[in-house]
């Protein structure tokens, strides 16, 4: 129950966002991207190898106009990195985790593990819907 109660709180948050402003959205998407942009370089071992060979630094990356700037990454390097279990983020504990086994396209499955909160924002998401 309590679990259902912090989705539904999910749910309102992201509703919330529908009243701004074109700019406070604009800026909030570039706020988020540059977030997710430094945590990826910083925990997650895949980006950094693949960001630091193509000569990328989260610091080139302002806004979402420079999306254009991220290093193109294909399917086939995601499949070979979770095979060598890069795709994990340090410290997480994947027995406090729930997962999703997607094999999207390729017919081979990839499991993505998903926090307490990110399982929540996928629940609101799906009750938005």
């Amino acid at each position: 129950m309590i679990e259902g109660a912090r989705t539904w709180v999910e749910l309102r948050r992201l509703l919330s966002n529908l009243r701004c402003s074109p700019q406070r959205l604009h800026d909030l998407q570039g706020a988020l991207l540059q977030e997710a942009v430094h945590h990826a370089y910083r925990s997650i071992p895949f980006y950094r190898r693949v960001w630091n060979d193509a000569g990328f630094h989260p610091s080139q990356v302002s806004g979402v106009s420079d999306l254009t700037r991220l290093p193109i990454i294909t399917a086939a390097m995601v499949r070979e990195a979770a095979q060598r279990a890069e795709l994990l983020a340090h410290g997480v504990d994947t027995g406090l985790c729930t997962h999703l086994d997607s094999s999207g396209s390729s017919g081979r499955a990839l499991r993505i593990w998903k926090r307490p909160l990110e399982e929540r924002v996928r629940r609101a998401i799906g009750l938005r819907i």
